[in-house]
């Protein structure tokens, strides 16, 4: 036997503007934990702008529809950082205020962020009837679904399955379905259709092509050689560029998977290009799959095609990550000459630093580090991978039409000729560099580099520039 239970936490106004008309069409209730201090107040909580929340007519409209009111603490301050004092305050004081302005009990609690000592525990379940477990960290995010014990009637193996939701923005895409509730809006993407004739959305989900490699290596050029074949709808930023509107995620400003771009190293540096120095925040992200399926399809530049194709470097090190949540993805790497993945790496990252004040110039030792690290972890993860193909830039510039024709094969796509489109400039470059026909550019890298450099890039990365078959100098 299984209850299933709906919990909104905070007492944000989305619920009652959104989530009690959707779930009342469905004859559905669900339990509020309110923070008592923030009713009928804007704040910011964890969200960029400020929040309103529900004030006292909201809740008793709620209350008068058979929801149920919980207590989710006076200040919504994570329990951990308190003492036996100020949690007793929190546990009686957001109590008393609900039976002094709502009239009813509040028998449930719920701790803010899932967060407690087990004698903080001990304590909540001396004032409440029923204290909402602490899940897993693993399942502590919003989004999710637990399933807990029972406390009161029923025998073993009865089981309630509570699925916790922070607003009514995050109730996630499955329930979404059930409910027949539109979703949220994507930032940094647009959508056209490649052809006029084919304007409607495939509703089957894509077949999936996730580009990767180092930066500086040549994914861009390769996104967009191969976004041109009609069967690809390519994405119109990288993967870790996409962020959603209306829906709140566990990345600042509401990217769906870890950006470089806000994600900084313990010590409070910035990363921006050399992500390895944060592994295991880009390695393992905190994202249900539906939402960042959602993010990525509708990040695409078509959607007539029967392939999508994501680009990130990042993806280098979560592939088996990646697999898990698409498990037919294919997944190209591209590999390049690490002297000038480290070049173009200082030369592109020392660009921003006239607005990183507080930022030290990026030295190639720091860069090839970075590169042979991201190679390594590359390395050790294709041993669980089922589809994927690792190609050099330098052969991809020397023949990029067999190249492309070879990629084609083996994502099981018609075959589409290039030959127009590389005899003529390629116009990928974003300003920072002409428009030209496809060619390597690694001379001009070692142009860039001194004798100290060199030695310098040859210290640090020697075991992958070996493992790939470039010279060590």
């Amino acid at each position: 036997m299984m209850d299933f239970n709906i919990w909104f936490d905070d007492g944000d106004l989305s619920i009652y503007e959104m989530g009690l008309p959707m779930l009342k069409r469905f004859g559905l209730k669900a339990t509020v934990a309110i923070v008592t201090g923030y009713v009928g107040k804007n704040y910011p909580l964890y969200r960029v702008q400020p929040c309103p929340f529900m004030g006292i007519p909201h809740l008793e409209e709620l209350i008068e529809e058979g929801w149920t009111i919980a207590s989710h603490s006076v200040s919504d301050r994570h329990f951990t950082t308190l003492n036996k004092e100020e949690v007793e305050a929190e546990l009686l004081g957001s109590k008393q205020w609900i039976a002094n302005n709502l009239g009813v009990e509040a028998r449930f609690f719920a701790f803010p962020a899932d967060m407690a000592t087990p004698e903080q525990i001990e304590l909540a379940n001396e004032h409440y009837d029923f204290v909402r477990p602490i899940p897993s960290r693993a399942d502590a995010i919003i989004h999710r679904i637990t399933w807990w014990p029972r406390k009161t009637t029923g025998g073993p193996g009865q089981y309630s399955v509570h699925k916790i939701i922070d607003s009514a923005h995050d109730i996630n895409p499955e329930l979404k379905e059930l409910l027949h509730i539109g979703s949220g809006t994507p930032t940094n993407t647009r959508m056209h259709t490649r052809a006029q004739s084919r304007s409607h959305t495939r509703s089957r989900e894509p077949n999936w092509i996730f580009l990767t490699g180092c930066n500086n290596s040549g994914t861009t050029l390769l996104d967009y050689l191969l976004g041109l074949h009609p069967d690809i709808d390519p994405l119109v930023v990288e993967g870790h560029q996409i962020q959603i509107n209306g829906i709140v995620t566990t990345y600042p400003r509401q990217f769906i998977l870890p950006s470089p771009a806000v994600i900084r190293r313990p010590d409070g540096k910035r990363l921006n290009r050399v992500w390895t120095e944060n592994l295991p925040v880009f390695r393992e992200p905190i994202m249900e799959t539906p939402i960042m399926k959602y993010g990525l399809q509708q990040a695409r530049k078509t959607t007539d095609g029967t392939t999508t194709m994501g680009k990130s470097q990042l993806t280098m090190v979560r592939m088996p990550w990646t697999q898990k949540r698409f498990p037919r993805a294919k997944f190209i790497i591209l590999m390049r000459n690490g002297y000038c993945v480290a070049e173009g790496t200082r030369r592109r990252y020392n660009v921003y630093l006239e607005g990183w004040k507080d930022e030290a110039p990026m030295t190639v030792a720091r860069a090839a580090r970075h590169w042979n690290k991201a190679n390594e972890v590359m390395l050790n993860d294709t041993k669980d991978l089922r589809d994927y193909a690792v190609i050099r830039y330098e052969d991809l510039c020397r023949d990029p039409a067999d190249m492309l024709k070879r990629l084609v094969e083996f994502f099981d796509l018609p075959p589409f000729d290039y030959e127009e489109v590389l005899a003529k400039p390629i116009p990928i470059f974003k300003g920072y560099r002409r428009e030209a026909k496809i060619r390597n550019m690694n001379g001009e890298s070692f142009k860039n580099l001194s004798e100290e450099d060199i030695a310098d890039i040859s210290r640090e990365a020697a075991p992958m520039l070996k493992r790939f078959g470039y010279p060590v100098l």
